[in-house]
């Protein structure tokens, strides 16, 4: 149950129509949280918020637009001036695997904004919010990838170890204060058709023993935020993963992780959208 008081707060949540982001937002509105939800035009949003809507008996806000166009961030930001946020999730990201040859300089331009400039400066603009409640939290969407380089994904893991170095050294600075900031490093999870079968069909067993379901991930990222959590990992076998990346000589890693995307490379694959939940992305 909430209170009178946190009835008027509000969960902003980026990328919030599908995958992670749409079990992270219905994980908060079971829990009574009223949402921001933001997410690309014509991408489903309205929809998932009237479910939320209707289910939960909470209010719900819906913004379909692109946080990388300057003129959409500064109206979401513009939008959010008289509402009250005690949470923030960082969640939209982009990932994919290719050849860092074959790239556009668009591609590569999407990718940093999205994953690393959008999740600062979003953070930068709701931080004097969140600092007037006693209690407000920040959680930050991570990969296992992180913690290790590797080809074929040059990109994505760097701007992930942004959102790790950012998220952990944010954590520290705002100890005093009322805000915990959270990172969750993920590993692979079933968020639609596609994912699904190139997980189960083209990755190897070790692969697929780390996959878990969205759902799943949403309740236990959720839970660990509200309990000051700093760095989440949720599943036993995710949390042996980031042991191992943390022991094994990047001598080692960065070519066997290697060898496993750049067989994905060449899997002739259905186009991958423009935004999606990065965690698609981090098959080790």
């Amino acid at each position: 149950m909430t209170s009178q008081s946190e009835h008027q707060l509000f969960t902003v949540i980026t990328g919030a129509s599908s995958g992670l982001g749409k079990a992270l937002a219905y994980e908060c509105g079971e829990k009574g949280m009223n949402l921001v939800l933001i997410a690309l035009p014509h991408d489903n949003l309205l929809r998932v918020a009237g479910e939320l809507q209707k289910q939960f008996d909470i209010r719900v806000y819906a913004f379909e637009l692109d946080l990388t166009i300057q003129n959409d961030f500064d109206y979401l930001i513009q939008s959010l001036d008289d509402i009250e946020v005690n949470w923030l999730i960082n969640n939209v990201g982009k990932g994919g695997t290719i050849s860092f040859t074959d790239v556009s300089e668009n591609y590569l331009t999407e990718i940093i904004n999205l994953n690393v400039r959008t999740t600062c400066l979003l953070t930068y603009q709701l931080l004097p919010k969140l600092l007037r409640h006693k209690n407000a939290f920040i959680l930050n969407i991570s990969s296992l990838l992180s913690q290790y380089p590797t080809a074929f994904k040059t990109i994505y893991p760097a701007s992930k170890s942004f959102i790790h170095s950012f998220s952990l050294g944010l954590r520290h600075e705002l100890r005093n204060s009322g805000v915990s900031v959270s990172v969750a490093e993920l590993g692979p999870m079933l968020t639609n058709s596609d994912v699904c079968r190139r997980l189960r069909e083209k990755q190897k067993r070790a692969a697929r023993m780390a996959i878990l379901q969205t759902e799943i991930v949403a309740k236990i990222v959720i839970d660990q935020t509200r309990r000051k959590r700093g760095l989440i990992i949720p599943g036993a076998v995710n949390k042996l993963y980031w042991l191992c990346m943390k022991l094994i000589p990047y001598r080692i890693g960065i070519p066997y992780l290697s060898n496993i995307y750049y067989r994905e490379k060449n899997i002739k694959e259905m186009p991958v959208p423009k935004y999606h939940v990065e965690a698609t992305e981090m098959i080790v």
